[in-house]
Formats: C-alpha cells, structure tokens, sequence
C-alpha cells in the first residue's frame, strides 16, 4: 500500500507551464515510514531541528538499500520541476554513505541538463537547480570515493569529461580529496582544457579557515572623517521626540 506524502513542496515560480507537481508516493512500509521521517524533518525548523535531524539520519541508515529503494522509487514519482524534492532525496542518498547509492546518483548526474525553460533566468534558472542537483549528487559520489571506493573513483573520473564546469569542478576536487590524489592529478591535468587548469588548485575549506573581519566599520569610519561617505540626513523630530519624515515647510 502507498500513501501520498506531502514533502518538498517546491516554490512557485519552480513550477513551469502551469502545471502542479505530483508529490513523491512514498509506501508505509519500514523504510518507507523512515524516508517519509527523515524528508519531513528536513523540511522543517526549530531548535531542535539538527537533533532530529541527526536521530532520523541514524534511522535510514539502519536499513540503506531499502531506503535506497524509496528513494528511488520517489524521485521516479516526482515531478521534474520538484526540485526542493528532489534535492532532498540527492542529500539523503548521499547521507546513507553506502556504496548502493552509486548508480542512483550516477544516473542522475549523467541525464543531460536541458535547455533553459524559465523565462527570467536571472532570478530564477532551470538550468542552475538541475546544475545543483547533480553537483550534490557528485559528492555523494566523491564522499564514497574518498572512503576508498575504487567504483565511486573512477566514476569521478568520468564526471571530469562533463560539459558542465560546475559538475566537472565538484569530481575534480573529489579525486583530490582521495588517497590517490597525487596519481589521480596527472590524468586530470591531460582532460581539463588550458583554461581550467586552475580548477587543480582549489580546495574546500571549512567555515572557520575562513578570514574573519575583525571591525568591519574600521575603513567605513576612516573614509566618513575623509568626506568620502555621506552622512545620513538628520531627520525632524515629532512632537514625541521620534524621528519623522521631513515636513513641507
């Protein structure tokens, strides 16, 4: 028996041609009930969000393969313009870490990207959300690779030859985040064009590797006493002593 799960609902201008997106079916049995578990906390907020979170994850990957059986079964059901949806079943199949999930996420990754079907791109792109999608669901791959997986390795491998910067990036410092990165390094080199070479320098870093601006005000202040930035207007005061807006004389 299968149940219509309400998840992933996607924003309203994710939906194209005006049609409405069919949500997931997702069936009751156990791992169905821990996928369903797991999408409604990601869709949710609270302070204890991270600790659900954390306990649901644990939950899906008691039983993997059948989850992985859901998850595929829901991305089938789902519609293509679902992205919320279907960036959350590519988080959860990467956060099972079980060598299973390779041909989900690599059937994902290798569909070709279609043509641009928003008609304002520049604030809202088809192209960018399918783009994210199959970024995650290369490091879902590179995450395995770097475990050791030789399958998940030279999938990567594959993924270099990507017509999509993007996608060809996130394998890249994949491979070089594995054991194998100095042997990996050459063959990269001989597929990027002389243009990208650059893409064998970057690295990931974590949030606090980042510089941090101590007084982020210190110049604003300098370039205030030098006349370079204007001051904000003082305003006329109401009766009540509250800032108002300039009255007509």
């Amino acid at each position: 028996m299968a149940t219509d799960s309400n998840v992933g609902a996607p924003r309203a201008n994710d939906i194209l041609s005006g049609q409405r997106p069919s949500l997931a079916r997702i069936s009751e049995s156990p791992a169905g009930i821990r996928l369903n578990n797991l999408l409604q906390v990601i869709a949710g907020l609270g302070d204890d969000a991270e600790e659900e979170y954390q306990r649901a994850l644990k939950d899906v990957r008691e039983d993997p393969e059948e989850v992985l059986v859901e998850v595929a079964q829901a991305s089938s059901d789902c519609c293509e313009h679902d992205y919320p949806l279907r960036m959350a079943l590519v988080q959860i199949a990467t956060e099972l870490r079980h060598p299973a999930t390779i041909p989900y996420l690599a059937n994902i990754i290798k569909t070709p990207i279609a043509l641009e079907k928003s008609q304002d791109p520049h604030s809202f792109s088809t192209v960018a959300e399918e783009t994210i999608i199959r970024t995650a669901a290369v490091d879902g791959i590179a995450e395995l690779a770097r475990q050791g997986d030789e399958h998940a390795s030279r999938l990567l491998m594959e993924f270099v030859r990507l017509p999509s910067f993007s996608i060809r990036r996130a394998a890249v410092m994949g491979l070089l985040a594995t054991k194998d990165a100095d042997q990996f390094r050459e063959e990269i080199k001989s597929m990027l064009p002389d243009d990208q070479q650059f893409i064998l320098d970057m690295r990931r870093i974590e949030v606090q590797e980042v510089p941090q601006v101590r007084d982020p005000t210190r110049h604003l202040r300098d370039k205030i006493q030098e006349g370079r930035i204007a001051l904000p207007p003082k305003l006329a005061k109401d009766s009540d002593g509250d800032n108002g807006p300039p009255r007509a004389g």
